[in-house]
């Protein structure tokens, strides 16, 4: 352990904290931004030349989830389940899921350009005691609203539709 005239502590080896509760270890600024900062030194004579940062999260020294940094391919990586990868974003800011993506109910996928044009999936569905009622809807809005709609107001009769329309006008019907 060294200890600067500033109060800085360098250690030379790991740390351990033990604790038979919840074991904290906090990061804390008095007046500005707190940062807990992970940096991997390049040149190391390991793998990928132990130069690519890690947030692990383990039980039982079991690691359970990490989230690293690729110094090689520039991107961030979320893994779970030891090192299966569940989420990549690359340094375009692209994001790669490994499964499927899930939304809660009533949330909507929403995508909004430079010009504040957007498009939107939106998923509905009713309580069920009116036969499941659903829609999904594409919508697209770039000054005129157009939409294509997939919706049944009765799942038991299969009745479902698909309309599509241009602002609140209904132009085709398939059903």
């Amino acid at each position: 352990l060294t200890l600067d005239s500033s109060q800085n502590a360098t250690f030379a080896g790991d740390i351990l904290s033990t604790h038979a509760g919840n074991s904290t270890i906090t990061v804390q600024s008095t007046n500005d931004n707190a940062i807990l900062k992970i940096n991997a030194n390049s040149g190391g004579g390991g793998s990928a030349a132990n130069q690519d940062p890690y947030l692990q999260f383990a039980s039982a020294n079991t690691v359970k989830a990490n989230i690293h940094y690729d110094n090689t391919a520039t991107d961030l990586i979320f893994q779970t389940n030891g090192t299966n990868t569940a989420l990549t974003l690359d340094n375009s800011q692209n994001a790669t899921f490994a499964g499927s993506v899930q939304l809660a109910n009533t949330k909507n996928l929403q995508f909004v350009g430079a010009s504040g044009d957007h498009a939107r999936i939106v998923y509905t569905q009713g309580d069920g005691t009116t036969g499941d009622v659903w829609s999904h809807t594409f919508y697209q809005n770039s000054g005129v609203k157009g939409a294509i709609e997939f919706f049944a107001t009765n799942e038991s009769t299969a009745d479902g539709n698909i309309r599509f329309k241009t602002g609140t006008t209904t132009r085709l019907t398939i059903g």
